[in-house]
């Protein structure tokens, strides 16, 4: 929630913002995972926020398989904030690489952005634009 009010107090008068906000395992609910969908379909942002290695979770995976075939417009930005301070880069690569070519399918363009984990549930990026949904891990 910091990052939203970061923004809306950067840009306030400039943009507006409705943020939603959807963990990973809230998606291995196929009725959340419905909702969810909707919203990044039609979303002018996604950010996905992790902080741990490996590859997205496969119900993540299977989510974001089903918003790109249902969006029709092109435009829009995927942000990944993927990393911590105490992991090595080539960790997480996998996951900006396939966030990388998500965007690229989904014909938004692709932020990458340094996430700074200070303290666990203490997030800070540095992030310019209007989210609409968000999915953090």
């Amino acid at each position: 929630m910091a990052l939203l009010h970061d923004l809306q107090k950067r840009f306030s008068g400039e943009f507006s913002f409705a943020c939603t906000w959807w963990r990973f395992r809230y998606l291995s609910d196929s009725d959340i995972a419905l909702v969810a969908r909707h919203y990044a379909i039609a979303a002018d942002i996604v950010i996905f926020s992790s902080a741990s290695a490996g590859l997205l979770p496969l119900a993540v995976m299977n989510w974001v398989e089903s918003w790109i075939s249902g969006r029709r417009r092109a435009g829009g930005v995927l942000v990944p904030l993927i990393g911590s301070p105490n992991l090595p880069p080539q960790l997480y690569a996998t996951k900006l690489f396939y966030l990388r070519e998500v965007a690229e399918r989904a014909h938004m363009d692709y932020l990458p952005q340094t996430l700074l984990v200070q303290s666990r549930g203490n997030r800070a990026a540095n992030v310019i634009g209007t989210p609409t949904a968000h999915f953090d891990q």
